[in-house]
C-alpha cells in the first residue's frame, strides 16, 4: 500500500501455515517494495512535469520571437535554425573618418 493508501501491487506468500517471523519479514518486504514503487512514481511524474514546463516555456519563448510579425501583420518568416548573428560593428571594420 503506499502512504495515501492506494493499493500498489500484491505479496503472495506460498506456506500452509506462515511462521511468526514470515509475516514480519513480508511486511517488511512490501513496505519496502512500496517506497520503492512510489519512488518510481514520483520520479516519472517529474520528468514528465519537467518536460511538459519545457515544452511551455519552448513555446512561450516562440510565440514571443513571433509577436513583432504578428503585430505589423508581414507574413511570417520560415523559422531557420538559431544562428550567431556577428555584431555588426565588430564586422563593419574601423569607424570611418567624421569630416572636420
Amino acid at each position: 500500500m503506499a502512504l495515501d493508501g492506494s493499493l500498489l501491487g500484491t505479496f503472495g506468500m506460498y506456506h500452509r501455515v506462515p511462521q511468526g517471523t514470515d509475516l514480519a519479514l513480508a511486511r517488511i518486504f512490501a513496505h519496502t517494495a512500496a517506497l520503492a514503487i512510489e519512488r518510481h512514481h514520483n520520479e516519472r511524474a517529474r520528468r514528465d512535469a519537467e518536460a511538459e514546463a519545457k515544452a511551455a516555456r519552448d513555446e512561450l519563448a516562440q510565440a514571443v520571437r513571433a509577436e513583432p510579425e504578428l503585430r505589423s501583420g508581414a507574413p511570417p518568416r520560415p523559422r531557420r535554425p538559431s544562428c550567431r548573428i556577428p555584431n555588426t560593428a565588430d564586422s563593419a571594420g574601423p569607424a570611418p573618418p567624421r569630416p572636420g
